[in-house]
């Protein structure tokens, strides 16, 4: 076995250990919330003291609370992101370092949205704080500056927030990055077999926190179920062994389909969010460099 086979195993070994004591599935959306905030909030003050070139200035974007991002004083374009957390638990801060980490990278200002969370706000509340940031956003951006991205839940509402602009005639972005993304919350396609964080347990709960009364069938709540025709490009992320896995190609085929320009990136015996979660591996490195690519060219 190669340093990089072991490396891999270690990390995995350390997630599933982390996952099974603290974020089991039986546990309620604000004991989880909380210590999902325990294991990953940093203040922009430690960052800024470690990173003197980095600037972290929270703001309002269409009324919702948000923290622009940049570590460099001419970024070239401008990312809103839209963090994970199964709609109900993440936030600006334990997200701050990894949108520091994609700004860096991509050269550019990264607009970290604090959308508002199930299960006090269920859908449609997420949607309507991401529709908001970006309709704001664009007023004073010019389009082909502008991209979304988003993780695991954020990933399903960069798709959800696509296709609510594409139906209503707005302005797209230029493009969109959906890592891991969530797409499907009536649990059809997911399959846990080979994740170490994430079980069916878990998305059937989570889910119903999200969706209420809604259908989730709707597109703009399981974004599989939509029609993906005039979309702008999309690189898609998906590990090997995450349960969202088969989801993630599901939607990026159809997608394809539909004949937007997908773009898909693999990981390799990886799971749910590994590149962000696990950022020192080599294959985290490898798609963080591929997620620059697709912005910067």
């Amino acid at each position: 076995m190669n340093r990089e086979a072991i490396e891999n195993k270690i990390a995995h070994f350390a997630l599933r250990l982390i996952s099974s004591t603290l974020f089991r599935a039986e546990y309620s959306a604000q004991t989880l919330r909380r210590r999902f905030e325990w294991t990953s909030a940093v203040s922009a003050k430690r960052l800024a003291r470690k990173f003197p070139e980095a600037q972290f200035t929270p703001l309002h974007l269409g009324g919702v609370p948000a923290e622009s991002i940049q570590t460099s004083a001419h970024p070239k374009r401008t990312l809103l992101y839209l963090h994970g957390g199964g709609y109900f638990m993440g936030s600006i801060e334990s997200y701050r370092r990894t949108a520091m980490r994609i700004a860096h990278r991509t050269n550019a200002k990264v607009l970290l949205l604090g959308y508002r969370l199930a299960p006090e706000y269920p859908h449609p509340a997420a949607l309507e704080d991401a529709r908001a940031a970006y309709l704001e956003l664009i007023k004073t951006t010019p389009w082909e500056e502008v991209f979304i991205v988003g993780d695991s839940a954020g990933g399903g509402l960069t798709l959800a927030t696509l296709l609510w602009l594409r139906d209503r005639g707005e302005r797209l972005p230029k493009g969109a990055v959906a890592i891991c993304p969530w797409a499907d919350l009536t649990g059809s396609i997911a399959d846990g077999s080979r994740d170490v964080c994430l079980s069916g347990g878990h998305t059937i709960k989570w889910s119903s926190w999200y969706v209420g009364n809604a259908d989730p069938k709707t597109p703009y709540i399981s974004p599989s179920f939509g029609d993906y025709s005039g979309l702008p490009p999309i690189l898609f992320f998906a590990g090997e062994s995450d349960i969202l896995f088969n989801e993630t190609q599901f939607v990026a085929n159809k997608a394809l389909q539909a004949g937007v320009k997908v773009h898909k990136v693999i990981g390799k015996n990886m799971q749910h969010d590994w590149f962000l979660v696990l950022p020192h591996l080599v294959e985290s490195k490898r798609a963080m460099a591929l997620l620059a690519d697709f912005i910067k060219t």
